[in-house]
C-alpha cells in the first residue's frame, strides 16, 4: 500500500529515508564513489541545516516500503546507473 491509497492520507509527510545525515557524510559517500576528492568545506564550521523528523512517514510504511532507504542506495543507484550508461 502506498500513502496515496490510504483512506485518509496525512496532509504533510516529510519524505527522508531511514539514515539521518549530515551533508558532510553525503558529500564524503558520493565522492568516495566517484574516485574524487571531498569538497573543501567553505564554512567556519559551525554546524548548520535541519534535521526533520520523518517518524510520520515511516509509520505509515512497512519496513521495506522505500525502494532507497537510505542515501547510500539512492546515491549508489544514480551512480551505478550513470556508470553503465558511459559504458
Amino acid at each position: 500500500m502506498t500513502l496515496l491509497e490510504l483512506e485518509e492520507p496525512p496532509s504533510l509527510v516529510h519524505a527522508v529515508d531511514r539514515a539521518p545525515s549530515t551533508m558532510g557524510e553525503v558529500l564524503t559517500y558520493v565522492a568516495s564513489r566517484l574516485g574524487v576528492p571531498v569538497p573543501e568545506d567553505s564554512g567556519d564550521g559551525t554546524l548548520t541545516g535541519k534535521t526533520i523528523d520523518a517518524s510520520l512517514l515511516h509509520s505509515l510504511l512497512p519496513a521495506d516500503g522505500l525502494r532507497y532507504p537510505t542515501f547510500r542506495e539512492g546515491y549508489g543507484a544514480l551512480i551505478d546507473a550513470a556508470e553503465a550508461e558511459r559504458g
